[in-house]
């Protein structure tokens, strides 16, 4: 069984598939949880997480030859519910940026965009199942994810996304959250929105970069020397079969960072150069993380005519950074800055379990911005 996979027996959704696109699943989804599976099981509450969700994926695409975004698991996450967009993929817009994490309660929605990788996936559902059934959220993933034509600056996936939520709320207040790379993209939303005249209830960033902060990233010397020793330190506690693990995991983290250096660089000099050709050829070996991380080093934001909410963790950022994070966007933010700080070692639990402490604060947050925007209308 799975890493994470819960030890159940199936009596309650054991339900027989009804067409041969369902009993395909239903094998795909056997060998995977490896233990039988019925229809209306949800994939999450099964024990399913990100690593799961991947492999599977790739053998859902392998047996029905079509790309699914990860994230379509947030709002299909049963085989009868797969089964429905597979069989109808027309009415179903798979390509989409938008995805209904938790559409339903009666508050005004909240709009999460995702870190560098593109995929909103774990980081949205955890921190819904934290904020309540009350409050709906959505999602935003990349661009390019799923075969379409990715957006190549801040300002441009800005502009496609409020198009996106436009299809959910026509009007403000909204309330925007942006995860590290994210955080500048609701920025820039704040602006665009606060330009057209509409109301911005409240901008959320968590432990995103500040502008011009990324110029020697991924590779910032003190950076990478001070991760590897502290990596180093953790690794005196193990076990020699955990520590081979770690260090073949490190490893690969180390290869992707050079990898996405030569990249930037590769970008960089053919960005300069006039070879229309030589620059399409570059786009096709950039991965959306590569294409955003590229979009967060030339971002160059004006000021904001309001207040930015910053949750950051408890680790030195200078090390990661070449500006403090808050510290940069302090200069921009005209309605000044809030700042909360988590522990450090709760970052992970954004990604791989509901983050208590956070979604407390950011609750309270929504809470005060919420009632802040009725009182206010209430005087109109």
């Amino acid at each position: 069984m799975p890493a994470g996979a819960k030890e159940m027996v199936v009596t309650r959704d054991s339900v027989a598939p009804s067409d041969e696109v369902q009993s395909r699943l239903v094998d795909l989804w056997a060998a995977a949880f490896r233990m039988p599976v019925g229809v209306d099981e949800n994939f999450f509450e099964l024990g399913g997480d990100s690593l799961l969700a991947a492999r599977l994926f790739v053998q859902i695409e392998k047996a029905f030859q079509m790309e699914l975004p990860l994230a379509m698991l947030l709002e299909a996450p049963t085989i009868r519910q797969l089964a429905g967009i597979i069989s109808a993929p027309i009415v179903h817009s798979l390509h989409s940026s938008l995805v209904a994490v938790q559409p339903h309660g009666t508050k005004p929605p909240l709009f999460c965009v995702h870190t560098q990788i593109g995929e909103i996936f774990l980081q949205c559902r955890n921190l819904s199942l934290s904020l309540g059934m009350d409050q709906p959220v959505f999602g935003l993933r990349s661009q390019g994810l799923a075969g379409e034509t990715p957006y190549f600056t801040v300002e441009e996936m800005a502009i496609h996304y409020l198009r996106e939520i436009c299809t959910v709320q026509q009007k403000g207040p909204y309330f925007l959250l942006g995860y590290c790379f994210g955080g500048m993209i609701v920025y820039e939303m704040g602006r665009l929105l606060k330009t057209q005249g509409e109301e911005v209830g409240l901008i959320v960033m968590i432990n995103t970069p500040a502008p011009g902060s990324l110029k020697s990233f991924p590779l910032r010397p003190s950076y990478v020397v001070k991760r590897i020793a502290r990596q180093l330190g953790k690794l005196r506690t193990l076990r020699t079969r955990q520590k081979l693990v770690i260090v073949r995991t490190k490893a690969i983290w180390l290869a992707r960072l050079v990898s996405q250096s030569f990249k930037s660089a590769l970008w960089d000099a053919l960005a300069k150069s006039s070879s229309g050709m030589a620059e399409r050829e570059a786009q096709s070996l950039l991965s959306v993380a590569d294409i955003n991380l590229l979009a967060a080093k030339a971002y160059d934001p004006g000021t904001y005519a309001g207040r930015i909410v910053f949750f950051q963790t408890e680790d030195n950022a200078a090390d990661l950074y070449a500006t403090d994070p808050v510290g940069g966007w302090m200069p921009l933010a005209e309605g000044g800055i809030e700042v909360h700080a988590f522990g450090a070692s709760n970052a992970p639990s954004i990604r791989h379990a509901p983050n208590i402490e956070l979604a407390e604060k950011l609750k309270s947050c929504l809470v005060q911005a919420q009632t802040l925007h009725e009182e206010s209308a209430a005087k109109r």
